[in-house]
């Protein structure tokens, strides 16, 4: 189905395919915690959101929640989520898994040692914001 030309002619939209390389889309590593971003949401003026972590061996990510609902994928790995007012609830993962975490649902991600965890996610909302339990002075 191709979009009428009402929709391909908007001044909101880009005329063009974007292109991002895997180096240039690199955020950074931080305790662990490799990310890359292809684009940014709000430079694009878009509400979709898709990003790549990849969690070394042996790190536990803090508990916290999403302003967005999120949609993981298991690309590579293992990793263990825990989830619910205890963190009672627990999903292990492996490759080709999926998950989808609620907006404001507290959980914690755990890389077993021995292993990685390749993640892509998606939400919408630009990303949103993601919120450390700790810093709230709950859990």
């Amino acid at each position: 189905m191709v979009p009428d030309d009402s929709a391909a002619n908007s001044q909101d939209r880009h005329q063009t395919v974007l292109y991002t390389s895997a180096s240039d889309a690199a955020l950074g590593a931080n305790e662990g915690i490799e990310l890359w971003r292809g684009f940014d949401s709000a430079a694009l003026r878009t509400q979709a959101f898709l990003a790549r972590a990849r969690v070394e061996s042996g790190i536990s990510i803090p508990a916290h929640w999403h302003s967005q609902d999120t949609i993981a994928y298991l690309v590579e790995g293992r990793a263990l989520f825990r989830s619910g007012a205890d963190l009672e609830h627990v999903h292990e993962m492996a490759p080709g898994d999926w998950l989808f975490v609620p907006a404001g649902m507290v959980h914690v991600e755990e890389t077993p040692d021995g292993a990685v965890a390749d993640f892509l996610y998606a939400r919408d909302g630009g990303g949103g914001t993601t919120t450390y339990v700790e810093d709230e002075g709950k859990l």
